[in-house]
């Protein structure tokens, strides 16, 4: 025996089968399934008092149609005023709440500070036209909304901004890496269901764009200020929020191409400088099982941000998310290297020189992008791009006269 538990009383008074473990009495819980679970509890503590795990519903989203556009007021004011009882902790900390009279002067107190600075009401209207739902009835629609905010009610969180901001800043900062400001592989992934993850990113897009939280979103800009490394919480959280893009500059969309994952366009714009660019945009997954799009839209635009500068990359112009796809906004370059090709004319011998100096621009690029620990994993015609020097006729001078240009880090890593 330890020095210090000597001569205690509870040793002393200690007999032989007081030696000997004691075995736990079980404690019966339900799992989602409703299978049987059981679990020990100390003597003493509460009785056993069977608990079941609270089963959140798949979020959906559903139409609205031109009549369904008005909740009833007497809806809404459940909605918003009515009471919910709660489950076993709510109903014991009303209890203890109701019998403490010092509780009691802080809960009052509470309460006008509440109805002072109390939260939005919530408008149908607005919630429909920031969330365009298809093929859903209106019955579905109500049990939606009454299940969210009678939940939002019995969250403590909800009543306190500055709270709010702190628990989602710091899911933010834990989402990021710290040293290179890239997705943690430890919560994301391109295809977080078949890992056994959550599909954190697509839940945070839903979550901070919801008009109920709103409201926050200047707060948690600032707050995101603090996030190491820098700017890859503001990037996330402009790649998480709808209302921190802005795309009505850019008009005339013409496709000029598109892949597996994304098309890109030919866009104008009302700048003196770029008049034209290029966009690539990305579909928003429609289902929370889908693949996670935006864990490589991530990928790819801190790569391009980290060689912002270097002319071997494509120059990044602006990048955001709205109600239907990831945007990225980068240079038109005049031709890929795949199309130059094809334009080709006569020996290849003559162009012999041309090709040579490509081919070593683009090692060049490659070893760049090495030499930071980046490798592209998607290098083909298509993505090398070539910036001519002095014309953009397609025509050549001389090997002097084309840049070579790495483009879609789509893949990178």
């Amino acid at each position: 025996m330890d020095a210090k538990y000597a001569g205690s009383p509870r040793d002393s008074d200690r007999g032989e089968d007081d030696n000997k473990p004691r075995k736990m009495p079980m404690r019966r819980t339900e799992d989602f399934q409703g299978q049987h679970q059981y679990q020990s509890q100390p003597q003493g503590q509460g009785q056993n008092v069977p608990f079941k795990k609270v089963k959140v519903p798949s979020l959906k989203i559903g139409v609205l149609t031109k009549e369904e556009k008005h909740l009833p007021q007497q809806q809404e004011v459940e909605i918003m005023q009515g009471h919910y009882a709660g489950g076993n902790l709510t109903q014991l900390e009303h209890s203890l709440n109701a019998s403490n009279s010092k509780t009691q002067v802080i809960l009052d107190a509470k309460r006008k500070q509440q109805q002072q600075h109390h939260s939005p009401k919530f408008n149908l209207k607005s919630f429909a036209k920031e969330f365009p739902l298809v093929n859903a009835n209106m019955d579905e629609i109500l049990t939606e909304n009454l299940f969210y905010y009678s939940e939002r009610k019995l969250r403590k969180i909800y009543e306190d901004d500055e709270l709010h901001v702190l628990v989602v800043s710091l899911m933010i900062s834990l989402l990021l890496t710290p040293h290179r400001g890239i997705l943690d592989e430890h919560y994301t992934s391109q295809y977080p269901v078949d890992d056994g993850k959550p599909n954190i990113l697509y839940i945070m897009h839903f979550h901070l764009n919801h008009p109920s939280n709103q409201h926050i979103l200047p707060l948690l800009l600032s707050e995101i200020a603090e996030v190491n490394p820098y700017p890859a919480g503001q990037r996330l959280l402009k790649l998480l929020c709808i209302s921190f893009s802005d795309m009505s500059i850019y008009t005339d969309k013409k496709k000029i191409g598109g892949g597996a994952y994304g098309t890109v366009f030919e866009c104008n714009t009302n700048l003196a400088d770029p008049r034209t660019v290029a966009i690539k945009e990305t579909k928003f997954p429609s289902s929370i099982h889908d693949r996670c799009v935006l864990h490589d839209i991530f990928t790819e635009i801190t790569c391009l941000e980290h060689f912002r500068l270097d002319p071997a990359v494509t120059d990044l112009y602006d990048y955001g998310v709205t109600d239907s796809s990831y945007i990225i906004v980068m240079k038109k370059y005049p031709v890929s290297l795949r199309e130059w090709r094809h334009k080709q004319e006569g020996n290849w011998m003559d162009n012999l020189p041309t090709y040579l100096t490509i081919y070593k621009d683009v090692l060049k690029a490659t070893a760049m992008l090495h030499s930071h620990n980046i490798t592209h994993y998607d290098l083909k015609s298509d993505n090398v791009l070539l910036d001519y020097k002095t014309n953009n006729n397609m025509k050549w001078n001389s090997e002097s006269d084309i840049r070579v240009v790495l483009g879609d880090f789509g893949e990178c890593k």
